[in-house]
């Protein structure tokens, strides 16, 4: 979970560690094999559209099934909506590969959401397991809106949900799975079955902090590029900040 697609492709404003530089200079794969077949101004109302449906529709959507099932108990409408909403995001990347940075990673990151999915749906006693991850909806709504809000109280959202909810929660929540869930089937299949849980989940957590780290690393270089042109007399800001 991680937010689909809208987290890994070029953006307008260059906001996430794993997002294109500037809108048109750094597209990444699917971009550049696209550009032969459709025009830059397509690419962008492309991704327009793409945000608009994530940020105003599916992940609103998620994320109150999210809440529903961390609060309440609740858990097959999330379960239900995830699958329901990799397999959309799924079909508008193989339609417009052109909306994201690597189609690689969104496939990679799509068969690990859509396994969890189905079997959270189908194991009842793990259906919760779902909302672990899928909170992860809220910080992307923060960070598909700061192409569009430029605001220093969208900003702190944004840096606040994705160190409490990526950097902490996540982890956290792979570890409660690993350390506390023992209904597993006996034998060998319910050891299998384990695995292939605990794997994904430790999969989701490694690509997190992976990103933080990238994150992190990006918020520097952007200061010191600050203090560089403060230096030298200049009103230069970095794209990143």
């Amino acid at each position: 979970p991680a937010s689909g697609s809208s987290g890994c492709r070029g953006t307008l404003t260059g906001d996430a560690p794993w997002i294109g530089v500037v809108s048109g200079v750094e597209r990444g794969e699917g971009h550049l094999r696209a550009m032969g077949a459709i025009t830059p101004e397509q690419v962008e109302r492309d991704i327009r559209s793409h945000d608009m449906f994530n940020i105003l529709f599916a992940l609103p959507i998620q994320c109150v099934f999210t809440t529903l099932s961390l609060a309440c108990g609740v858990h097959l409408p999330g379960c239900a909506w995830w699958i329901l909403y990799i397999l959309m995001d799924t079909c508008w990347v193989a339609l417009k590969p052109h909306c994201v940075k690597s189609v690689r990673m969104i496939v990679f990151h799509h068969v690990i959401g859509l396994y969890l999915g189905i079997h959270v749906t189908t194991y009842v006693s793990h259906r919760q397991f779902c909302a672990y991850l899928t909170v992860i909806e809220f910080n992307t709504i923060f960070l598909i809106g700061r192409r569009y809000v430029q605001h220093w109280l969208w900003d702190l959202g944004f840096y606040a949900s994705w160190f409490a909810i990526r950097t902490v929660w996540v982890p956290l929540m792979t570890a409660r799975v690993i350390l506390t869930v023992d209904d597993w089937p006996p034998g060998p299949w319910g050891a299998a079955l384990m695995l292939s849980i605990y794997v994904p989940f430790v999969a989701m957590s490694a690509i997190q902090l992976n990103w933080t780290f990238q994150l992190l690393r990006r918020l520097l270089v952007g200061h010191k590029e600050q203090v560089s042109a403060k230096a030298n007399g200049s009103s230069h800001k970095s794209h990143f900040l």
